[in-house]
């Protein structure tokens, strides 16, 4: 069986305060996943 692969899409038009925060707690949750993620 191959391994599940996870697209994450971040909405960020006029977000320059939150993206930094939503990068962080996104890049904690993909690190303990056995999977591989892509962010667009």
């Amino acid at each position: 069986m191959s391994q599940p692969f996870l697209s994450i899409v971040i909405p960020a038009y006029n977000e320059s305060e939150r993206i930094g925060a939503t990068l962080e707690g996104i890049d904690k949750f993909v690190q303990s996943r056995p999977f591989s993620v892509e962010l667009i």
